[in-house]
């Protein structure tokens, strides 16, 4: 529909109800969206809204009431009353992070980790300096992950005939609350240091728990095919994800070596 047709046509609002003619809503302000949601709008609507008066907590707080109904909302249209989804998980995850490191819960977690799987004295150093790398890049690893999760969910759940920018949105807005319940977690740790052994396992479980949530409000499906969905699209994205790690990291080797790195010398350091 082109923007003449818009115009002559009156569009009632799917946020509102209003009946209006033109683009936007002469009530609400909601935009008249036709098409579907693309990857290109997905990037396109990711910078316009850093602003915390819209609907931050009415976002967050529809995530835990009612995640389907926000989800289907936003990808129907009706976008006007939620924080767009990238917008909303790069401020949680930035809380997240500055938090999980503020706190030391990132190093002691995995302090913890290595005792009890009883790792030896280099595996623990190998994993330090690996720790060192991720707290760099600790609020964008969730953003890097996204591409992965979404092409698994949407062919764990393709029947439901959402495209890929569509499950872009479900599991930025999940990911994101996700963060969210974990952030609030974090300050049970700081509160009682002694259960921080278990920050990766109850982060685990609070991902499997609330995708499960999300996956049922969303699509109504029982709660063991949600279930079995979220187990789905979290092996197989991390899979894709390590996967894709590896072949970044062997393609940077080669480039290195290509330039006459001794890259021997440079792993012992």
């Amino acid at each position: 529909m082109n923007s003449q047709e818009i115009e002559s046509e009156t569009i009632t609002c799917k946020n509102c109800g209003n009946h209006y003619r033109g683009l936007f809503c002469n009530e609400c302000g909601q935009k008249n969206i036709t098409e579907r949601n693309t990857v290109k709008h997905f990037l396109e609507i990711a910078f316009n809204s850093f602003d915390l008066n819209r609907g931050v907590i009415f976002t967050a707080v529809s995530l835990f009431k009612n995640p389907g109904k926000l989800i289907n909302d936003y990808i129907s249209g009706k976008t006007k009353p939620y924080y767009n989804p990238l917008s909303y998980l790069l401020i949680i995850a930035s809380i997240y992070a500055l938090l999980m490191i503020g706190f030391n819960i990132f190093d002691t977690s995995f302090e913890e980790m290595s005792e009890i799987l009883g790792h030896d004295e280099k595996q623990t150093q190998f994993q330090s300096e690996i720790n060192v790398y991720i707290k760099k890049y600790l609020s964008f690893i969730s953003v890097l992950i996204l591409p992965f999760y979404s092409l698994l969910s949407r062919w764990v759940l393709k029947k439901f005939k959402l495209n890929y920018a569509e499950h872009l949105v479900l599991n930025t807005y999940f990911i994101a609350q996700y963060l969210l319940i974990f952030t609030l977690l974090i300050l049970v740790f700081v509160l009682f240091p002694s259960i921080i052994k278990f920050a990766m396992p109850m982060g685990l479980i609070v991902f499997v728990a609330y995708f499960t949530y999300g996956i049922k409000s969303v699509f109504n499906t029982s709660i063991i095919r949600s279930l079995l969905s979220t187990l789905a699209t979290f092996v197989g994205g991390m899979t894709l994800f390590y996967i894709f790690l590896l072949i970044v990291t062997i393609l940077v080797l080669i480039v290195m070596m290509l330039a006459g790195v001794d890259i021997k010398s440079l792993v012992q350091q």
